[in-house]
């Protein structure tokens, strides 16, 4: 018979933070991305405190072993990521 090895699963951790509104829409948006990838790719979305999300996302990012893929960047953020060189747009 024919012998079939499966992949791994990839998993990628996505941290954002926001209202209830906001973590409402990404819970969503990963559920269906999940959903639609299912024994592919795996997102686990973290929700962050709004409190210091900036700087532990920098402290993270800082890191050689950073435990985040994926980061929600607000607009007044954005530059500060740009210059740390961590800003690339993917779209999946």
């Amino acid at each position: 018979g024919v012998q079939t090895c499966a992949l791994p699963i990839s998993t990628i951790t996505f941290w954002g933070y926001g209202d209830d509104n906001e973590i409402s829409v990404f819970r969503k948006l990963v559920e269906e991305f999940n959903a639609k990838n299912a024994g592919v790719i795996k997102v686990n979305y973290e929700t962050k405190s709004n409190d210091n999300y900036s700087e532990s996302a920098r402290l993270a990012l800082r890191q050689s072993k950073a435990k985040v893929d994926i980061l929600y960047v607000g607009d007044a953020d954005f530059k500060a990521y740009a210059k740390l060189g961590r800003s690339e747009e993917r779209r999946v």
